[in-house]
């Protein structure tokens, strides 16, 4: 089957990718630094903060994003503001339960881990759940009109200002601290909701009533996905939450600081799970489950086939890497790094697995699976954490992501029929593709 989707995939792609360039290098420099300019108790603390934080965000943006495209996608135009007012409330609702939650919780939290900096970095943090309400509300709507020249600007300039902030730092400018880390990360917050405003202003349609019908819609559709989405950050953080608490937070930065490298070698899975949902939302109403199927296979293979040469580097010089992105005080992740990074090679079945099922109509398998998943491990966290420390985090995480991808590719072929040998044959593919590519290009480079 061909899918024309060339134009699609490289304007969007190009956009995509340029945003999460920037946010890879905003977010590695930010790490490069602030690994320099506070102590290991300091940047465990920063971020076991980021870690809570992205997981409230995440499910914000999965309580409302995938409804309000869905939704939105298959509505009549006449309907497109009432679809954005429900959605905008909800997104209210959900800022102000969070800033609720930082208010009632932000003391317990630092003192579990033991650092008392943290309770005023929550409370700023109330202020900011708030300020990011219309950051994200247009950012969903620019994702539902396919403008990610406008998306990637307005999170050029939320992760730009606030690097830009912990450059100065390292510059000497000023002494970093959490406390004014977190008003950095406000204002950073503040300033690029006030540039997605100017960026939707002429396509900004709403209604002047709550329809309570769409509200409730948005509510049934968006609590699978709310739920997944956190349970999905549960999954990812839960081990750093646990080291925060049975070992210190020293232990968080050396695990953290493992955890970013890998993070950066996924970059493309992010990329492409951007840009797939809303295509898949139209896909499955023109042309059914099979153009799905091959969609899943195309986009998981060419993944694999991009981060597959940096974790083959990053397997035979793990040395040379922690200590040129983290320094030489990380060289205690050194074996941490060494196992976790062969792993992120199932990721990437990982991101598009509940990406398909959410756009081809079931967010409740979706988090069923995640929640289980969830469960086992933190379980198994637990118990391997308290007997192996640092190392039964990785142990746990390396186990539950084998088994889970197993059951995820049994479940993916039964709903759409995906084998999973056809995305490692597009594995090989996409090298093919590349080699010509390359060659094409020499040869019209002689001429």
């Amino acid at each position: 089957m061909k899918l024309n989707l060339n134009s699609y995939w490289f304007k969007s792609g190009i956009f995509s990718l340029l945003q999460n360039l920037s946010q890879l290098v905003f977010g590695f420099g930010g790490f490069y630094f602030l690994v320099r300019l506070l102590s290991k108790e300091e940047f465990g603390g920063w971020t076991l903060f980021l870690t809570v934080t992205s997981m409230l965000e995440v499910a914000r943006v999965g309580f409302i994003k995938n409804g309000f495209i869905k939704f939105r996608a298959s509505a009549t135009e006449e309907l497109h503001g009432t679809i954005f007012t429900s959605s905008f409330v909800l997104n209210c609702c959900f800022a102000l339960l969070i800033s609720a939650g930082m208010i009632i919780f932000g003391n317990s939290l630092a003192t579990i881990w033991n650092t008392p900096q943290l309770m005023q970095v929550f409370y700023v943090y109330a202020l900011t759940s708030l300020v990011l309400v219309p950051f994200f509300q247009f950012e969903f709507l620019l994702h539902a009109v396919l403008d990610f020249r406008s998306v990637f600007y307005i999170y050029f300039i939320r992760n730009g200002l606030f690097f830009f902030s912990i450059l100065l730092s390292y510059l000497g400018y000023y002494k970093i601290t959490l406390s004014n880390l977190v008003i950095f990360h406000f204002s950073a917050a503040l300033l690029s909701s006030a540039c997605a405003y100017f960026l939707v202003r002429k396509i900004l349609v709403f209604s002047n009533r709550i329809d309570k019908e769409w509200t409730w819609k948005l509510v049934h559709f968006g609590k699978y996905a709310s739920a997944t989405s956190l349970s999905s950050m549960l999954y990812s953080g839960a081990d750093q939450f646990m080291l925060g608490s049975l070992i210190s937070t020293a232990s968080v930065a050396t695990y953290g600081a493992a955890a970013r490298i890998t993070s950066l070698i996924n970059i493309p899975s992010m990329t492409l799970s951007t840009i797939l949902f809303p295509k898949t939302a139209q896909l499955i109403s023109s042309e059914g489950t099979k153009a799905v199927k091959e969609l899943y296979e195309k986009s998981v293979g060419s993944i694999v086939g991009i981060i597959l040469p940096g974790v083959i580097f990053v397997l035979l010089f793990p040395e040379f890497v922690m200590t040129t992105i983290a320094g030489k005080g990380y060289l205690d992740a050194v074996q941490i790094l060494s196992v976790s990074v062969f792993f992120t090679l199932l990721l990437p079945f990982s991101y598009q697995f509940g990406t398909v099922l959410d756009s081809i109509g079931y967010p409740n398998i979706n988090f069923y699976f995640t929640s289980v998943s969830l469960l086992v491990n933190v379980t198994l966290n637990y118990f391997l954490i308290s007997r192996y420390g640092i190392m039964g985090a990785v142990y746990g995480n390396a186990s539950v992501t084998l088994a889970s991808f197993i059951v995820m590719q049994a479940m993916l072929r039964k709903k759409l029929k995906v084998n999973t040998l056809n995305v490692f044959i597009c594995v090989f593919d996409f090298y093919k593709s590349c080699f010509v590519f390359a060659q094409d290009f020499l040869l019209k480079k002689k001429k």
